[in-house]
């Protein structure tokens, strides 16, 4: 595939979700995710499903018309006629993690013919998918396997990295200054190797979610030299309350 901006964009948000040395899986999955074809992202919520999904539509022939993101099954015919229609020539993400039903009106057009709809389907596994959209449904999906936060360790510390330079980016943007002018990115290594051993071993039982909660605590914490009351005044919490969160995240 060639390689142009927006395609590389891409590739870094797939390695962003389905790790940051997937080198081969990332290349594999590439052409599925520009293929236009429906898809099955198959993986533990908070694993960055809808922004990886948003990614796909922004890159795609249909980014010119609607993405919408059905998290909650909608109730009504009326409702599930109206996400549709804001979905055509579009793309539709709909989140299954602790769907019970969904109506069946509502698949059937889905995946029918009346509205030229890309859909793109997060699912905590396949047979999940199958229950609730049905067996040939599930089939003729694309699936991407999409990994916990726990089963690619080796990348906390730069996705943490990551987070907490996005973090400085937007304080530097509200206080007026740009980049040029900005202090030495800050990283988690500056905790010491214990610490970012600690942060390895941990195993993120919310994964992307748990990731952005703490990025902020471990700013802090690297901006005041490992100082925990600094830090907890820094953000504007209890000594206690940070002392807490970081020996979750980092016992002993």
């Amino acid at each position: 595939l060639p390689m142009d901006p927006a395609m590389r964009e891409l590739r870094r948000h797939l390695q962003w979700v389905l790790g940051l040395e997937a080198h081969g899986y990332v290349d594999k999955m590439l052409p599925v995710v520009t293929s236009g074809d429906p898809l099955l992202l198959i993986g533990p919520p908070d694993c960055e499903q809808r922004a990886l999904a948003a990614e796909v539509h922004r890159t795609s022939a249909r980014r010119d018309r609607g993405f919408i993101a059905v998290e909650e099954p909608p109730a009504s015919r009326a409702e599930q006629v109206a996400h549709l229609a804001q979905a055509d020539r579009g793309t539709l993400f709909l989140d299954l993690a602790g769907v019970k039903a969904l109506p069946a009106f509502f698949v059937q057009q889905l995946f029918g013919d009346q509205y030229h709809v890309r859909p793109i389907v997060a699912a905590p596994d396949f047979a999940t998918a199958a229950r609730l959209l049905g067996d040939l449904v599930a089939a003729c999906l694309r699936v991407i396997a999409i990994p916990s936060v726990r089963e690619r360790r080796e990348d906390v510390p730069r996705l943490l990295d990551t987070m907490i330079r996005r973090l400085e980016q937007e304080r530097r943007r509200v206080a007026g200054t740009n980049g040029e002018a900005s202090p030495t990115k800050r990283q988690v290594s500056e905790l010491g190797t214990d610490a970012v051993a600690k942060l390895v071993r941990f195993d993120w039982p919310h994964n992307f979610a748990d990731l952005e909660r703490n990025a902020p605590r471990l700013l802090a914490l690297i901006e005041s030299g490992g100082n925990i009351r600094a830090a907890a005044r820094a953000l504007g919490v209890s000594h206690k309350a940070l002392g807490d969160a970081l020996r979750r995240i980092m016992p002993g």
